[in-house]
């Protein structure tokens, strides 16, 4: 599950550590970790970036489920692991 978050956060003009106090976490690097896939995003934290961006929580964390199945039936490779490991190191140079 690819989720949209890096997307909106940037689109918005938004810093890590914006979405951090957001969410109530303490640094911008847990916010990080959840940005690219390494710690889940809560219920409740998936609720308050839908307020806070006026997006369903679908739009947000499932939008490339429904592209996908909407394009093809054909399971498609997942690039998540490389983008994870490019990602992680954006952690440390954005904020």
């Amino acid at each position: 599950m690819a989720n949209r978050m890096r997307e909106l956060r940037l689109e918005h003009h938004e810093t890590q550590r914006d979405l951090a106090e957001l969410l109530g976490l303490k640094s911008a690097v847990l916010y990080c970790k959840r940005e690219i896939g390494y710690h889940p995003v809560t219920l409740e934290e998936a609720f308050k970036l839908s307020l806070h961006w006026g997006l369903t929580i679908e739009e947000i964390f499932f939008a490339d489920e429904v592209s996908s199945k909407e394009s093809s039936d054909q399971p498609k490779k997942s690039l998540s692991q490389g983008r994870r490991i490019i990602n992680a190191q954006k952690c440390h140079e954005s904020g």
